[in-house]
């Protein structure tokens, strides 16, 4: 009999890294021998989930006849039914208030991560994000990142506690490693995002081309999550360094005046990094998928609102031993090699094993 696990991360966002690198762990355990749940966090934003919300939407959407609130709707949708159709769901959920109280009993390990689930500055249940309501047998991070380069001094002795009760951590970035290190003493392994553990073919199994992209057709797609002073800039860069791509049609899935374009699936947004002919990002995912479908990309660093996020994409850099400047245009054939992606794979996998017990006997 297969031993049960279920994955505790960011599940009620539409951010396509966060269900695909949901999806990618799902798989990569699978794979490893267990039956593989996700448990659904409503966390924040469990108002989202409701019949009112939609409704609310819907509602806002046909009386305002507003651009913004169909679009918004309608990517909704498109999440929906991708986690529908590709990830599997526990009946139980939990909230920044509620975890269920035989949670622990359903399940042989539980799976912190991957995704900016211990980012300090985001409102979360500190129970559920650190697995203190499971076994400490049970409790595994993978990947799991704080995406910020310090903890705010306030919420110093929380992290202490919860980390130092998690005997097997592994983080996404090097500043993460060094948090663990200075709040517990703990050496914490670096370890790939889970979607750079599945390779290009298997993810065009689920690739899935949107209906606005017509045969043939040449396109630059953008994804860009921070302000978009710098991207016009981005954009004339890429055509002077490649006139040929003059002519290509501006993909831009951050533009909520667009409906259907904004509204792209997890899934098309796969096919769109790997057919475009260039992408323009200052997304994590948005790097990585590129650099797994060899399509040259421009990738900027990203600042929250008052917080830096640069931790995630230098680690990258430096953990696939990138040669990539930021703002300039890069060859994914040029620059990464396979052989160092293979040995970050097995050292992830060889923790996963690890952790999980997979060995023993």
């Amino acid at each position: 009999m297969k031993k049960k696990l279920g994955i505790v991360t960011i599940t009620a966002l539409e951010n396509f890294g966060n269900r695909l690198q949901n999806y990618a762990l799902q798989e990569v355990l699978k794979n490893l021998g267990f039956e593989v749940e996700t448990i659904p966090n409503h966390t924040v934003y469990r108002y989202r989930q409701s019949p009112f919300f939609t409704l609310a939407k819907k509602a806002a959407s046909i009386l305002t006849h507003s651009p913004k609130h169909i679009s918004e709707l309608r990517r909704k949708q498109a999440f929906d039914a991708f986690n529908k159709k590709y990830i599997k769901f526990s009946r139980c959920y939990s909230t920044n208030k509620y975890i269920p109280k035989k949670l622990n009993d359903n399940y042989d390990f539980f799976i912190a991560g991957s995704d900016q689930i211990w980012n300090p500055y985001y409102n979360f249940n500190f129970d559920l994000n650190f697995l203190a309501f499971a076994d400490k047998s049970k409790r595994v991070a993978y990947s799991a990142s704080f995406s910020v380069d310090e903890i705010p001094r306030e919420k110093v002795s929380d992290f202490n506690q919860y980390l130092s009760a998690i005997d097997n951590i592994s983080v996404r970035e090097y500043e993460g490693a060094k948090i663990i290190e200075e709040l517990t003493d703990k050496k914490a392994p670096v370890t790939l995002d889970p979607t750079l553990l599945i390779d290009a073919e298997d993810w065009r199994k689920i690739a899935v081309k949107p209906s606005f992209i017509s045969n043939n057709e040449q396109f630059i797609f953008v994804y860009y999550l921070g302000k978009r002073d710098d991207l016009e800039k981005l954009k004339d860069n890429v055509i002077k360094e490649h006139p040929e791509w003059k002519s290509c049609r501006i993909i831009d899935i951050g533009l909520t005046d667009n409906t259907e374009i904004y509204s792209v699936s997890p899934d098309n947004f796969l096919w769109l990094t790997d057919n475009a002919s260039a992408v323009i990002t200052d997304s994590y995912h948005g790097t990585i998928f590129s650099l797994i479908f060899n399509t040259p990309f421009v990738s900027m660093l990203t600042k929250g609102d008052s917080f830096s996020m640069d931790s995630r994409i230098k680690t990258l850099f430096k953990t696939l031993d990138l040669n990539v400047d930021c703002g300039e245009i890069a060859y994914p054939e040029k620059v990464l090699k396979k052989e160092i992606l293979d040995i970050k794979r097995n050292k992830a996998l060889n923790y996963l094993k690890g952790a999980l017990k997979i060995n023993e006997t």
